[in-house]
């Protein structure tokens, strides 16, 4: 994924060819830059929400409390 995203909307040219570099929606702002805090902020968590699961024992927890078990922080604004 990020290959592609770096590639075909950044700017970056990680081709092992030349080819023409085109900046997108990611290399015209600071998206990249948010891009990669929400991905820190992925491995960051404490357990892997796409293997099995059970998302309905947070369901009725308050929204802090979850964060804390999940290891999960808010982002900050770059």
């Amino acid at each position: 994924m990020l290959f592609a995203i770096l590639i075909h909307t950044s700017g970056i040219n990680m081709a092992p060819f030349e080819m023409p570099v085109l900046k997108g929606r990611i290399g015209n702002s600071n998206l990249a830059e948010k891009m990669f805090n929400a991905w820190r902020q992925g491995i960051a968590t404490k357990v892997d929400i796409g293997a099995d699961w059970d998302f309905w024992s947070y369901v009725n927890l308050p929204i802090d409390l979850v964060r804390e078990q999940l290891g999960v922080t808010l982002l900050t604004e770059t």
